[in-house]
């Protein structure tokens, strides 16, 4: 949401003793913000052919009034999906991807783009599926609604080759 301007009165007591007393009140204007508020979205992806290589990427904008300095995006690897690649400076650990960003995402920002691929191995008819997470902002996130997005993606049934041999 838009900032929003305070206006405040700071004022302190008269002391006794005191013989200026017409410097004891400061009027003033503090503009207030709604802080950082990230939001993940996978774009629309799909469908996809069993056997060949989906690429999915995730999307991070900073929709919020304060600029994000660090944050971490977290995306599970899909059943169904084999070799997997991420972005630099993503880590896997298990069936997960963890990616530390630690360059600023400031209001008005291009998407930071999270690029990840990888080889369909379920069958046709099935469905991949995955949940992105964005987490530990600094500063904090005024607004979970919008940390998490879901990704599901159909799978159609893929190339069926094969190579016979014969000697002559």
């Amino acid at each position: 949401s838009a900032p929003q301007a305070l206006q405040i009165n700071v004022t302190t007591p008269i002391v006794p003793g005191e013989t200026v007393t017409n410097n004891n009140s400061v009027p003033g204007t503090i503009t207030v913000g709604a802080g950082t508020d990230l939001e993940i979205v996978f774009p629309p992806v799909g469908p996809v052919a069993s056997g060949s290589i989906l690429n999915y990427p995730a999307e991070v904008t900073n929709v919020g009034f304060s600029p994000a300095n660090t944050f971490i995006v977290e995306v599970p690897i899909p059943d169904g999906l084999i070799n997997v690649s991420a972005p630099s400076g993503c880590t896997r650990s298990g069936d997960n991807f963890s990616c530390e960003i630690t360059d600023e995402l400031a209001n008005g920002d291009d998407p930071l783009v999270l690029n990840f691929s990888g080889q369909v191995a379920a069958d046709g008819g099935s469905q991949l599926a995955t949940t992105a997470i964005v987490r530990d902002s600094d500063p904090v996130d005024v607004d979970p609604s919008n940390d998490t997005d879901d990704l599901q993606v159909e799978v159609l049934p893929g190339t069926d080759a094969s190579i016979t041999k014969n000697r002559r």
